[in-house]
């Protein structure tokens, strides 16, 4: 069965309010959706928008537009639980300009990467539309960004619930730089729409087709069965209702990317994605359904790995989390290097990061040469002997050779060691120094 691949990237006082709020809004039975959207970029998309909002009529949904400047995230998150009390609202889609909140003292309910909070604000704290769909979580306002206008910093209350349970999803729509961004916008919204409509064409072309062949001769059922198996490929790829105004089949193979950095690298936490997906996409969990994950350290070469899984012709979703650049992302650990200086540095880098982690006592460096510190001139060189024995080759320096009291063992990087020569060093490092009491 051929489908098409929903891709999720995975990687903020309002004044002269404006909503179109359509009559039928909030009747018993029928869900409503909110497209809040910006008075700049709606003046500059308002036909592509209109179309938008008009088409989820087809999903049997009642669409309704809130335009304004949006100074601060406080009167956008005012509006939605509003409308999820009074109309139903079951879900809002933000586009253009909307404020970014940006949380702090709510990482554990993140999987995005841990920064200490004692950096500043716009390196350790968590954007978030969690503060726009969950109505049960308390913030506290702390401060808007001096150079970001649209991001402002909440910290999450102690006396709030600290898990999330939203009320509403969310979804936001916002073109990456570079771009026109109200073409992009204009034009995304109009493919979304000529897909809800092609989905319930396909549909009514397999009706169509299903009566014909059931009043038909053998020879014109013959005709309508080779009709209908074209229809019906249409059908799988169009049919069902996907989440963010995308028509999609339903899902049960899902596909989970995890790039470098992605959650400080845990693998842990994956189960905690794992067990999110199933309860979020239940086909999933139905006879044939799947959800893999894939990590950038599974494979030296992860690219193939993961270009391989995205052409899958079963594959409904993928997700790809992954840490980067605007013009780059690393899908590996590290990124190409074409000089032995470059490759030298990323191995002295990813040899002193993963000690550390690991517990030892490394003295700062920029050359190849990286001292591990042991501070005991017999503890250097049982630790050097142990180590030999597990195929690292490595001496003890102690006094005279370095001052009294600062006993260590020096280890040589070289620009022609790779991931797996480090990760093998590091390892015998880590069982040596358990055994020796160095770390714990």
């Amino acid at each position: 069965m051929t489908r098409k691949t929903l891709f999720l990237a995975i990687a903020t006082v309002a004044s002269a309010l404006s909503i179109s709020l359509p009559a039928d809004a909030g009747k018993p039975g029928r869900a409503s959706v909110a497209v809040v959207i910006d008075q700049d970029c709606y003046s500059q998309t308002k036909d592509a928008v209109n179309e938008y909002v008009d088409a989820m009529e087809l999903d049997g949904k009642t669409g309704i537009l809130l335009i304004d400047e949006w100074g601060v995230p406080d009167s956008i998150r005012v509006r939605l639980e509003t409308l999820h009390r009074e109309k139903a609202l079951e879900g809002a889609v933000l586009i253009g300009d909307i404020p970014v909140p940006m949380i702090r003292d709510a990482q554990h309910l993140s999987s995005a990467f841990k920064m200490d909070q004692k950096r500043d604000w716009k390196e350790s704290s968590i954007p978030s539309d969690r503060y726009y769909d969950d109505f049960h979580l308390q913030f506290n306002f702390l401060s808007r960004d001096k150079d970001r206008k649209d991001f402002f910093y909440y910290s999450l209350a102690p006396e709030s619930p600290q898990q999330i349970r939203s009320d509403i999803y969310t979804a936001r729509i916002k073109p990456a730089q570079g771009q026109d961004k109200y073409k992009a916008i204009a034009d995304f919204l109009r493919k979304a729409v000529r897909t809800k409509k092609a989905a319930i064409e396909a549909a009514g072309a397999k009706a169509s087709n299903t009566a014909s062949s059931a009043s038909g001769s053998i020879a014109g059922a013959k005709a309508s069965v080779s009709t209908n198996t074209a229809a019906t490929a249409t059908t799988d790829q169009a049919t069902g209702r996907g989440t963010n105004g995308l028509a999609l089949a339903e899902p049960d193979r899902v596909m989970f990317f995890a790039g470098h950095g992605y959650n400080s690298e845990s693998m842990v936490s994956r189960m905690n994605e794992y067990k999110a997906l199933h309860e979020q996409i239940p086909s999933v969990n139905k006879p044939g359904g799947k959800v893999d994950f894939i990590n950038f350290d599974f494979d030296k070469s992860v690219k193939t790995r993961l270009l391989s899984a995205l052409g899958d012709e079963d594959l409904d979703v993928a997700l790809l989390h992954h840490h980067g650049y605007n013009d780059m992302q690393l899908l590996n650990g590290s990124p190409y290097e074409s000089t032995p200086d470059g490759w030298l540095a990323l191995a002295r880098n990813y040899f002193r990061e993963k000690m550390l982690e690991a517990g030892f006592d490394i003295k700062p460096t920029q050359s190849a040469i990286c001292a591990v510190m042991l501070y005991d001139a017999k503890l250097s060189q049982v630790m050097a002997a142990r180590l030999q024995e597990e195929g690292i080759y490595v001496t003890g320096f102690f006094y005279p050779v370095v001052p009294k009291g600062q006993a260590r063992i020096r280890v040589q990087i070289s620009a022609a060691h790779e991931r797996e020569h480090l990760d093998k060093c590091i390892g015998a490092f880590k069982k040596i120094g358990r055994e020796l009491g160095v770390i714990k």
